[in-house]
């Protein structure tokens, strides 16, 4: 059997994995491999369970071989399996679910259990992940376990119950047959809005999570923003953190209080040097990764004033050429990326603002690949189906947009619980509702195509360059915490 080949034998599995009694601090020890990906398969019972039920723990096994059926989720040879029975007695409750000053940094870290026991406990990690994941399945209720249990026999799990269970695995690309090869060279996909709010950030979110549902292990993607008007964090870079995504979401060009106008005074870097900063960034990131994830900021223009708006953004973030003259340099001629216009509901007014932004990158020579259309209602007249069949047909019969591959890759409902304190709980399930709508691997081959052409972008970026006061004494150049004091006391509002 070769190396990355599955094992189908899920009975073999948990039997050769089994143990009857699983210390809590086992679910980091045995779920904690630097090299592999690990699952953690534990029953969570507490210590007053019938113990005549405890004797004949091979009568629950059959329920663990049920929620992790052979046609259901093969794993590598290369995933590290831990599963068995977790035994808590009162004080250990009572430390998870916060009851006592005693607890140690482990029984914290898990969450309190459900009200009612037993209750299945998943627990994953991947090499590049800073902490286990876990997770208690709500899918089969405490009733069930113990009449399962009794009867020695599974016959009645859900589907429901077994679909949470993949979920889970998929979310983490534990599902992925064959990870995709590391390439020479990442691919590069410069995510764009069509407006400000379009949701711009969650579908970097969705494109990272589906990427790695893909099996694109996370320590081979990337995002960053290179530009930004908001320096709060954001929910994308809490689930790079989470699943150890290289991440840089303040890049090096920062629109904060007074920068406009300290630009056009000629107090800052000029367009050329803030340029270059987000090439060397982006090329500095994209070292041994499989696919970048690169965010625009607001509408396509943003930034025009001081020469960094997003096309020009992404022309400074485009493939160096390393074939070109001028690899010696500080300047690579570089290849073009493409980009992926993010556009809200509606037909005639969504293909209408996809139209006019597509022109706004082609000008400088960045081709477009297509769009997601985002944020769209269930129902009413411009419901999801609706704006889908209509732009659909537009891009199918359209001999421009035919000539040029681009389509669109998704349509994606409305989602409404990527904020507040909990966001990071509902970013799993928002992932999957992304999959079911957008079209990853369509994407991820346009992008190749793109990558692979022969064109050469320019040096710099066509057309005049922004009008600044010329300043003899470069010494003249203020810093940032200058010019915010300066804004502030002239009435400027806060940053974002």
């Amino acid at each position: 059997m070769q190396e990355n080949e599955f094992i189908f034998s899920t009975d073999d599995t948990i039997d050769q994995n089994w143990r009857q009694n699983v210390r809590l601090e086992d679910i980091w020890t045995q779920n904690s491999h630097k090299e592999n990906a690990t699952l953690g398969f534990y029953l969570i019972c507490p210590e007053w369970t019938d113990q005549r039920l405890v004797k004949h723990d091979n009568r629950i096994r059959p329920l663990f071989q049920a929620l992790i059926q052979p046609h259901l989720w093969n794993h590598r040879r290369s995933t590290k399996f831990d599963c068995g029975i977790i035994h808590l007695d009162t004080n250990e409750l009572c430390n998870l679910c916060g009851d006592s000053d005693d607890g140690n940094q482990l029984s914290r870290t898990l969450p309190c259990p459900p009200e009612h026991l037993p209750v299945f406990l998943l627990a994953i990690h991947l090499p590049s992940m800073p902490d286990v994941h876990v997770k208690y399945l709500s899918g089969l209720s405490a009733g069930s376990i113990n009449n399962m249990w009794r009867a020695g026999h599974a016959n009645t799990v859900s589907n429901e119950a077994k679909k949470e269970v993949i979920d889970e695995l998929l979310s983490f690309g534990l599902m992925a047959r064959n990870p995709p090869p590391v390439p020479d060279q990442a691919l590069r996909i410069f995510v764009a809005g069509d407006r400000m709010s379009v949701g711009k950030t969650s579908v970097c979110l969705g494109l990272l999570g589906n990427l790695v549902q893909a099996g694109y292990a996370p320590d081979t993607l990337a995002y960053i923003k290179p530009a930004t008007q908001n320096e709060k964090p954001q929910l994308v870079q809490r689930y790079c953190e989470k699943m150890g995504i290289p991440c840089v979401s303040i890049g090096p060009v920062v629109y904060y209080r007074g920068f406009t106008r300290a630009f056009l005074a000629g107090e800052t870097e000029t367009s050329e040097e803030l340029l270059a900063k987000v090439s060397a960034a982006v090329d500095e990131l994209a070292v041994g990764k499989s696919v970048v994830v690169i965010d625009g900021v607001g509408f396509p223009a943003v930034g025009s004033i001081c020469g960094t708006d997003n096309a020009s953004v992404a022309l400074a973030s485009s493939y160096p050429d390393m074939t070109s003259s001028s690899n010696m340099e500080s300047s690579f001629q570089r290849r073009p990326l493409g980009v992926l216009l993010v556009g809200g509901p509606g037909v005639g007014s969504a293909v209408d603002a996809f139209n006019l932004n597509a022109a706004y990158f082609e000008r400088v020579g960045v081709p477009v690949l297509g769009a997601v259309f985002n944020k769209l209602s269930p129902d009413g007249f411009y419901s999801l189906e609706n704006c889908k069949k209509e732009i659909s047909i537009y891009f199918n019969q359209n001999d421009y947009q035919l000539q040029n591959g681009r389509r669109p890759f998704g349509f994606c409902p409305l989602y409404t619980k990527l904020v507040g304190d909990d966001a990071l709980d509902h970013v799993l399930e928002y992932i999957r509702v992304f999959s079911e709508h957008f079209d990853m691997s369509g994407l991820i081959e346009r992008a190749r195509q793109v990558k692979d052409s022969t064109v050469l972008l320019p040096v710099a970026p066509s057309g005049p360059p922004p009008k600044r006061q010329k300043v003899i004494d470069r010494n003249s150049t203020r810093t940032r915490e200058e010019i915010e004091i300066a804004a502030i006391n002239a009435g400027a509002a806060p940053s974002a």
